[in-house]
């Protein structure tokens, strides 16, 4: 292709024949990636199927991720949403087409999660927003509102812009980390309920907060949660890493890894000796050029394996 950034990735298990398909954004153009092996074992990425350039000369995709069916949905720097359906033709050929694409948000989205049940996906903004849509039609259904930081009288009374979402497992709760340019960063559960008119498909959310808690002194980057251990994890601006448990947001551990702000995060389970106990790694990256990756024991501690 030619000499770009890449952003993010995204890995969807059993898509294609029972091979994970990965999602690579890029500056201007994103790429469907078949991994594979070669007769050696070796992990090799085949090209599917690449999308168009963005000819805009500001504008640049944020973004990705893969629904359960034939879609990808990407973000982008001017706050657009595009709904993306991928087509195998034949058994080397697949096409992509864009279903349709929205003005979300007022600015760069840095975040987007899939409820696991479902057409619903919720983003996150720069803008500081936060909001639900249908997968479906692009229709906007729900939107988090800003608090404001009144939970500590030595905090300034600032707007607490929403940084980063993400489902439950279940899809029954949503989580979000709020902070605002300086000061504490919360943890907000929040209750979702949905429903549906049968006659007209359209679809409602009701949100009620269930708790808070702070997570951080500093404002925080990324949210990341795991559907094997029922972790969230939480990268900050100080480099540290937060862990919480998604049954009563304890907090079980934070340590900072990095010099600079956390960039991204991501779970990876282990299956150990007796294939019943699952334990799970978190690898973070950060803009300190470093990947860390640490290993969740017991729940009250983890030990760093590596940094790159």
């Amino acid at each position: 292709k030619e000499e770009s950034s890449l952003l993010c990735f995204h890995v969807n298990y059993g898509y294609c024949k029972g091979f994970p398909i990965v999602t690579a954004i890029y500056d201007k153009f994103f790429i469907v990636y078949k991994v594979n092996k070669d007769k050696d074992g070796n992990i090799i990425f085949d090209e599917l199927v690449a999308s168009n350039k963005l000819e805009d000369h500001d504008n640049s995709y944020s973004y990705s991720t893969i629904t359960s069916s034939s879609h990808i949905i990407t973000a982008e720097d001017f706050g657009n949403i595009k709904l993306w359906n991928l087509t195998q033709l034949n058994d080397d050929e697949w096409k992509i087409d864009q279903v349709y694409s929205i003005t979300a948000h007022k600015a760069a989205i840095m975040d987007l999660s899939i409820h696991p049940l479902e057409p619903i996906v919720v983003s996150s903004s720069k803008d500081g927003s936060c909001k639900l849509w249908n997968i479906d039609n692009g229709e906007l259904i729900n939107e988090i509102p800003n608090a404001r930081n009144l939970m500590k009288k030595s905090d300034p009374k600032l707007s607490i812009e929403c940084r980063g979402s993400c489902f439950s497992i279940d899809g029954l709760h949503l989580y979000s980390i709020q902070s605002g340019k300086r000061g504490s960063t919360y943890l907000f559960d929040r209750l979702i309920t949905i429903q549906r008119d049968n006659s007209t498909s359209k679809l409602t959310v009701d949100i009620k907060v269930l708790k808070v808690i702070e997570v951080s002194r500093v404002p925080c980057t990324k949210l990341k949660t795991n559907d094997k251990t029922s972790h969230l994890a939480i990268g900050s601006s100080d480099g540290s890493i937060v862990v919480v448990t998604t049954s009563n947001l304890k907090k079980v551990y934070s340590k900072q890894f990095h010099d600079l702000p956390v960039t991204g995060l991501g779970f990876a389970p282990i299956i150990l000796a007796d294939e019943e106990e699952v334990d799970c790694i978190v690898n973070s990256c950060s803009a300190d050029y470093k990947l860390t990756t640490i290993r969740i024991g017991e729940i009250s501690k983890l030990s760093k394996i590596i940094v790159l």
